[in-house]
């Protein structure tokens, strides 16, 4: 019940976390409590020294970010590594794919709360994920108009029935066709926030379903090749907005390689798509070796995670359970499973919520790493879960290969070699 990191050659930092203030809810494990005048830190790594290895724990009893430096024994001296339960080798002559980052989405139930709070707490919070202190994210999620995690639903041209706008005279951030999107980029332009991407609808196959509870357009993957390659692509490069990379599917990874197969089939839209994205919802039912089919068929495309949560299935009877260490595992265990195949990062959906998992204006709710209660803040085991990754493996890291002997069937593990030159593995025992 430990998630461990092993960062040899890292620098100069012996220095553990200051202390959480721990508060148990009965879920299992406990969370970290943050005010405005205290919370616990996530120091960066650094280099130790030569012949040490840095060690960074979190473990289900006690254990938050724990730092610790230990000493590098060799193989001969150590008497007992005959006997050791599990052993990890690393190999640097296999290398895969580049991390591109790890982050959240800033949806309106995340500004909801956080405005709730002090502006000290609010400030603390958000450096608790963006902060080098913090979890060192360095993605950021921005839906497109409205979603279920607000408190009512909208678009960004809303009229009086019957009215139409084809030419988006009064599209406004307050409160779908190619020049929407467009609009869009264009808005938070003129606000100074800038995107380098962008997907084309969240998950498109939802909009299949009859009756479906919120905000939705279906899309086959066919008329997504089609809207890219003809309109969408060609506007961005028109308004000299090119940089925009845009990501396709944004949907769940059993639809793979088929959709991305069948996107790339139509007129020009090979020209102008960059990734893939996609969903966790059903990796437990969908072989990973699907991400590494699409690998296969597309090397030059990454795939990146843009969404994952806990507490929304039909067997969730509770949606936020504060303290679970177990969700903190299901985190875990799925990114470790996706970096081990191709996988260039993972964004998790929203960064806060309240202790119901809302607002959500159709009581779809959810639990969140980070949970709001209006004078101070629980930072989950989820929370921690996400550092072990976001901290350790910084964007511009490479996997490398890492193999396994041993009574390893519980231990789950990735490597990659930082861009300062170090190694880092990252180890989960369940």
């Amino acid at each position: 019940n430990n998630f461990f990191n092993w960062n040899y050659k890292i620098v100069d930092a012996v220095n553990s976390n200051t202390n959480c203030i721990p508060k148990d809810f009965g879920h299992g494990s406990f969370v970290c409590v943050c005010n405005s005048t205290y919370c616990d830190t996530l120091p960066p790594l650094q280099n130790p020294g030569k012949g040490k290895v840095l060690t960074v724990t979190s473990s289900k009893e006690e254990k938050r970010w724990q730092i610790d430096v230990l000493k590098l024994r060799s193989k001969k001296k150590h008497k007992c590594f005959s006997d050791i339960d599990v052993a990890i080798k690393l190999d640097e002559s296999k290398t895969y794919q580049k991390i591109l980052g790890f982050g959240g989405a800033f949806t309106d139930a995340t500004g909801i709360n956080l405005r709730l709070l002090p502006q000290e707490l609010q400030d603390i919070s958000i450096k608790g994920y963006y902060g080098l202190d913090g979890l060192e994210y360095n993605v950021g999620r921005v839906p497109i108009a409205g979603t279920d995690f607000s408190d009512y639903p909208y678009t960004y041209d809303d009229l009086p029935p019957g009215q139409i706008d084809s030419d988006l005279k009064y599209f406004a951030l307050r409160k779908e066709d190619y020049k929407y999107k467009y609009r869009f980029l264009e808005k938070y332009e003129s606000e100074g926030i800038s995107f380098w991407g962008m997907t084309i609808q969240n998950e498109p196959t939802a909009g299949l379903f009859f009756d479906y509870a919120f905000n939705e357009m279906a899309w086959m993957p066919q008329e997504q090749g089609l809207f890219i390659g003809e309109y969408l692509g060609p506007q961005l490069e028109k308004a000299g907005k090119e940089h925009i990379k845009i990501f396709i599917l944004d949907d769940q990874r059993l639809f793979l390689p088929t959709w991305a197969i069948k996107l790339l089939e139509q007129r020009n839209s090979s020209k102008y798509v960059n990734g893939i994205a996609v969903h966790w919802y059903r990796d437990s039912i969908s072989p990973v070796k699907l991400l590494d089919l699409t690998h296969d068929y597309f090397p030059g495309l990454p795939v990146l995670y843009t969404e994952a949560c806990v507490g929304t299935q039909p067997w969730d009877l509770v949606h936020v359970l504060p303290g679970s260490w177990v969700r903190g595992e299901q985190y875990a265990k799925d990114i470790i499973e996706n970096l081990q195949h191709w996988v260039v990062g993972w964004t998790d959906w929203n960064l806060a919520l309240d202790l119901e998992g809302g607002p959500n204006w159709v009581q779809n709710f959810a639990d969140s790493p980070l949970l709001v209660n209006p004078l101070e803040v629980y930072r989950q085991p989820m929370f921690y879960a996400l550092a072990h990754f976001s901290k350790v493996f910084p964007e511009g890291s490479k996997r490398i290969g890492s193999t396994s002997s041993g009574r390893n069937e519980s231990i789950y593990y990735v490597a990659f070699l930082r861009p300062d030159g170090t190694k880092a593995i990252t180890i989960m025992n369940k």
